[in-house]
Order: structure tokens, then sequence, then C-alpha cells
């Protein structure tokens, strides 16, 4: 490997340099008593303990060949190398024999170590040393080889600057992610707020119910297609994560597909994918974007409903039901949803004060939502960067 990794003049000029192979060696061994030990699964989170009994994770028929791997011990994911992770195992416990399990040796911190390699998953140091199928020696999946794993070069302080490194990394590294988990937790105090007060109304028996073609218009807004147009298609995430923008297109590209254009407010039910909760509002970011004949296209009539009120509704179970009751297929995923008749479903529809009061609330949420995860997105960047600068000694713990 190349020392791309390190900005070689800002390396402080007492760390030493090493390849990987003298640091660490590779474990292999198992337990003849693997019924008692714990069945652990490297995730992006830590070294987790599966909870076979709620069939959590894939469970393995023999554990005979899994790695015995002891607290202390570090965990990497040699496969996949972008979405992958390594970390220190709190447990002692079997780990899958397709990870590496390394031991450190005695004059170095596992701490110092595992940060070292955490940072290469993030700057995706070991995927520009895979081999797999799209590489010339087709070694059968884009992994980290053993021996490319050895060839690794790092530099190194002393074992006492080692521990100073990563005791900072641990305390900064644990408050921002407190911070985050505060965050996404807030973020789902919010969406459970409005999802209390849509539970009141369900269990209300006095609030008259409708048929949802009674208080919605199925909407066509067709394109007049042009050759030389530029047009903008959008996808779906499934369970309300989102609208995506495909690559732009002219009109002479588009294929054979009929399209309809959005405007901001719209309710988005995807043809497909409904009963995986494929259902949005449409913000102003897609205004004037164009969905395809597989898309439906809502609008609430404003006296006697509000979009916000029909989107929560399908986010509850209630609503989910409805979905997934009205898609019906065989092809896998692939569920084509019957608009006709979720249109005939009846929904409970409470007063127009009460529905503002859950828009209101939509819309206070969303905006925290999108907010709160540019502040994310901000300390895990943050965060990465702080750990290559310190781990490649481009900058020096403060005093």
């Amino acid at each position: 490997m190349s020392l791309a990794f390190y900005e070689k003049n800002k390396v402080p000029k007492d760390w030493k340099l090493s390849r990987l192979k003298y640091i660490f060696r590779f474990s292999e061994e198992t337990n003849l008593q693997f019924q008692n030990e714990k069945n652990l699964a490297l995730t992006k989170t830590g070294i987790l303990e599966k909870n076979i009994s709620s069939n959590e994770g894939q469970i393995a028929k023999d554990y005979e060949k899994y790695i015995f791997i002891k607290k202390g011990q570090i965990c990497m994911n040699p496969m996949d190398l972008l979405s992958g992770w390594v970390d220190i195992s709190p447990f002692n416990g079997l780990i899958s024999p397709a990870y590496y399990t390394l031991i450190p040796k005695e004059n170095f911190d596992e701490k110092f170590l595992n940060y070292f390699l955490q940072s290469n998953y993030y700057r995706e140091t070991f995927f520009t040393l895979g081999k797999g199928v799209a590489s010339h020696d087709n070694y059968g999946r884009w992994v980290l080889t053993p021996e490319e794993f050895k060839n690794i070069f790092i530099y190194y302080p002393s074992i006492s600057e080692q521990k100073k490194i990563s005791s900072f990394l641990s305390k900064k590294t644990s408050n921002i992610d407190s911070i985050i988990k505060k965050t996404q937790q807030k973020i789902s105090l919010n969406k459970e707020k409005i999802l209390k007060i849509f539970e009141d109304i369900l269990l209300n028996q006095n609030i008259k119910k409708t048929r949802i073609k009674y208080l919605v218009k199925l909407i066509e807004r067709p394109i007049k297609r042009e050759p030389n147009k530029t047009y903008t298609k959008i996808g779906m995430y499934n369970w309300g994560k989102g609208i995506f923008k495909y690559q732009s297109q002219n009109g002479s590209e588009l294929g054979d597909s009929s399209f309809n254009y959005l405007k901001e407010g719209d309710l988005l039910l995807s043809g497909q994918f409904s009963w995986e909760g494929a259902v949005l509002i449409v913000e102003a970011e897609h205004n004037n974007c164009i969905s395809s004949h597989r898309f439906h296209i809502l609008n609430s009539e404003k006296s006697k409903v509000l979009n916000e009120y029909l989107w929560t509704y399908f986010t509850t179970q209630e609503g989910h039901f409805y979905l997934n009751e009205n898609s019906k297929g065989s092809a896998g995923r692939n569920r084509p949803l019957n608009i006709d008749n979720l249109l005939k479903e009846k929904i409970p529809v409470p007063e127009m004060s009460k529905q503002k009061e859950i828009k209101n609330l939509v819309i206070e949420n969303k905006n925290y939502e999108k907010l709160a995860k540019k502040k994310i997105e901000i300390l895990k960047e943050y965060r990465k960067s702080l750990i290559s600068y310190l781990i490649t000694g481009r900058v020096t713990v403060p005093e």
C-alpha cells in the first residue's frame, strides 16, 4: 500500500513507520464449548450480541468454525469496504470466520489501532485496495485480502502517546455520538406526539368516517412532451424517507411512460410500494418535477380535509393496513396499489381545528428534521475529520 493515507510532511518526526503484519496477528481460535458462548454481530454501531430467541440476524447451523473473539480484540469486515466496519469487541463470544479477528502486539494500544482502521473506512482507503470480480485477478468478491491488509503502512507514536490520542478521541466521539442520539430521539418523539394525537382520533367513535373518494381528487397534470425540453423525474424511498431526483433528461429520452407534473403540497402515493410506506407530501424543491403514471397524485378538498392530515393517517397502523390490503401482486415486493379500491375505504375525519393542529405539528417536525439532519451530517463529518487528523499526526492532542 502507498502512503497516500498520510501527508508525510505533517507526520511527527518521532513517529515510527511499520506495516500491519508486524503489529497484528490474525486469530483463528475456536471454542469447543461454542454452545455456551454469545453469538456476536459486527455492525456500524459496534459489536452486538445477536438475539437468537427473537430471530434477529442469521442463525448459523454450526458454530464449530466460528472464531472465538475475546473482549478487547478487534473485528473487521473485509468484504464490504464501503459500508462495512471495524470495531473492538466488548464481549467474549463467537463471530463469523468471514471477518478478520485481529490481536495487536503488546506495545500497541488497541483503541489507537482501531481508530486507524476506522479512519481507513471513512476515507475509503480500503476500497482502493480491494480485490474482486471487478479487478484483474478475479478474487471473487470485492474484499481486502489478508496479504493486502498485512502490507498496509502505519505511522505510530509511542504507546503513551497512542493512549493519549485514543483517550481524547473516545471522549470527543462519545460526546458527538451523544448529541447525534439525542437529536435523533427528538425527531422520533416529535413523530410519536403526532401519532398520539391521531390515536385519540382513531379511538373516538363519535368522529364520522367518510370514504376517501369524497375527500380528495385524483390529479392528472400530463406533460406536453417536447423533445429538447429538460425534465426531472422523481422516485420515492420507502417508509416516508423522502423523494429523490433522477438525472434530468430531454423529452426525447423519457421512454414510453406517461408523466405528470408535481406541485408543492401534493399527496403522492407510489403505485408499487405504497404498502411499504412510500407516501409523501411534495415539497418545494420538487415543484414541477415529473412522476410517471405509476404514481398517484391526490389533492384534498380543503374544506373537508387537509393533505397533511391524510398523509399522517397513512403513517398510522390503520392507514398502513389499508395501503397493504389494497396492494396486490405476486412479483416479489412489486405489489401495485389499486387506487380505486383504496379510495373506497372509510377514514375518520375530525373537525378542522384538530386537522390544523396536526398540520402545524407536521410542518414543525419536518422543518426540525431538515435542520437536525444537516446538524447530524456536520457532526459525523467532524467526527471523521477529527479521527483522521489525530490518528495521522496532522494535529496533536490539546494540552
